[in-house]
């Protein structure tokens, strides 16, 4: 068998294949039946000599892959993605608005004024910049965790002031909190650069979708790109020779209209019209100057999703709280716009993991678009619409 640089990419000698090489070497070099055995003095210094030159074929094949953008690991990968402009993300803060009552000229400064769960008061959660009331009442506030990565809180039970301070009040949470993330993983990494590349090409489909996605990673919970090239308006409504972007980026929106305007204007083809349920405004070098031009595109309507479960446990269940958390969690991951949806898919978060949920059994399942849902079916949800599941839109009926 070849080793090093081959046809097929790079192979690299195992200890076991080392072992082997280094032993009928000794063998024809000295005599035949020369004992290499594990145990033996010779076997010995081929295991200390043959580690050492296992780990060096591992530092040759890393190098092979350094250049290879699916196979580069860590800081070769970032060191490939840079090239390109694409860096790692780090990690991120969980974020959630909360409702504070505050008297008038009262402040919140980052960092230093807290909100915490009555049960979990080591999470806490302090306003993304400092704010000031401008009037006495109750007003929403941006919060964020005091501490980066995927922490979650189901709305309703952020409610206890950590830091009191005179002119705030009460706090309560109106709905779930957006989890943050970990450092960007490999895998990750690649996707973004990925798109990133594409985004380099002409404006095709996949060159505006790579481009809107990697400029608004963070902030996007799903996109997609549509083209109609035909010369009749299609069944969706589109305009002949139009292309439209549909994104969702939260309720209320992360993006700003003309932010997303500009990006898409700055990979689209010229004589291509969009098209969509919002717009705006971008600037476009139109020969030797700069024109205001506006860009449509849609936005995802979110369409809230009422369930109520009825249910029998077990030994272990998570709580009523917990589950709640995991159906809308997972439920939101699986739905993207025009995604319709399916009670039997609901159910099925129940028992994917069942000894860990610790529920028995559904007796029922009611879902709708409106509290108090009465009807087992599944929701059809529009093209432009997203099905979207919060704590506070279900409940656990255990029987």
């Amino acid at each position: 068998m070849a080793f090093g640089v081959t046809a097929e990419g790079f192979a690299r000698k195992t200890l076991e294949d080392i072992i082997e090489e280094l032993q009928a070497d000794q063998r024809a070099t000295m005599y035949d039946d020369l004992d290499v055995s594990d145990e033996s003095i010779v076997g010995q210094q081929n295991a200390i000599f043959g580690n050492q030159l296992a780990e060096g074929w591992e530092q040759l094949e890393e190098l092979y892959n350094a250049g290879d953008a699916d196979a580069a690991e860590g800081r070769a990968l970032e060191n490939l993605c840079k090239l390109i402009g694409v860096y790692r993300v780090g990690t991120t803060k969980s974020q959630v608005t909360l409702t504070c009552t505050l008297a008038e000229g009262t402040e919140l400064r980052a960092g230093e004024h807290f909100a915490a769960t009555t049960d979990q008061p080591d999470i806490r959660w302090t306003p993304v910049e400092n704010y000031t009331a401008e009037t006495t009442g109750a007003q929403p506030v941006d919060f964020e965790a005091e501490n980066g990565g995927p922490i979650t809180a189901v709305s309703g039970s952020i409610t206890t002031i950590a830091t009191p301070i005179v002119g705030w009040s009460a706090v309560s949470q109106p709905s779930d909190a957006d989890p943050g993330e970990y450092i960007q993983d490999d895998a990750a990494l690649r996707q973004v650069r990925s798109r990133a590349v594409a985004a380099r090409g002409s404006a095709t489909t996949a060159a505006i979708l790579a481009k809107v996605s990697t400029e608004f990673a963070d902030e996007l919970v799903s996109v997609a790109v549509f083209e109609n090239d035909t010369d009749y308006t299609d069944g969706d409504g589109r305009p002949p020779h139009s292309v439209e972007v549909l994104l969702y980026d939260g309720s209320p929106a992360a993006i700003a209209n003309n932010t997303i305007a500009q990006t898409i204007a700055g990979v689209m083809a010229g004589g291509v019209a969009t098209y969509g349920n919002a717009s705006g405004t971008a600037q476009v070098v139109d020969g030797t100057t700069t024109v205001s031009k506006t860009i449509n595109f849609s936005r995802a309507v979110a369409k809230p999703v009422y369930l109520e479960f009825d249910i029998t446990t077990r030994s272990g269940y998570i709580g009523d709280s917990a589950l709640k958390e995991r159906i809308a969690s997972r439920a939101n991951e699986a739905h993207t716009p025009g995604n319709s949806v399916a009670w039997s898919y609901l159910v099925s978060l129940l028992f994917s993991d069942s000894e860990a949920t610790g529920v028995a059994k559904c007796t029922e399942v009611r879902v709708g678009f409106s509290p108090s849902p009465t009807l087992q079916q599944d929701l059809s949800i529009a093209l432009r619409e997203i099905a979207r599941f919060d704590t506070g839109d279900i409940v656990i009926n255990v029987t």
